[in-house]
């Protein structure tokens, strides 16, 4: 497997947070082998940052998604993923 794509609606609060600890535990798991992790939004709000709560969330547990920016899901997204949650 080489691409996961977690979707929600927004990509700035859930699906940020999924991403984050996903790949934290395929990385720690499988090293330079884990599949690459994404997320979406069925309805998102493309380049928006994750919102704070969800940083500060994910922050205590040693994931930082400060970077993430939103993205809107399309076609090519799912069609690119191996697995989409």
């Amino acid at each position: 497997m080489s691409g996961i794509l977690v979707v929600c609606t927004g990509n700035v609060c859930r699906s940020p947070m999924a991403e984050g600890f996903l790949r934290e535990a395929l990385e720690k798991r499988l090293g330079d082998e884990a599949p690459t992790v994404t997320s979406a939004g069925t309805a998102g709000w493309g380049g928006a940052g994750a919102m704070d709560e969800s940083i500060q969330a994910a922050r205590e547990h040693g994931v930082d998604i400060g970077a993430h920016l939103a993205r809107r899901l399309d076609s090519g997204m799912i069609g690119d993923a191996d697995l989409v949650v």
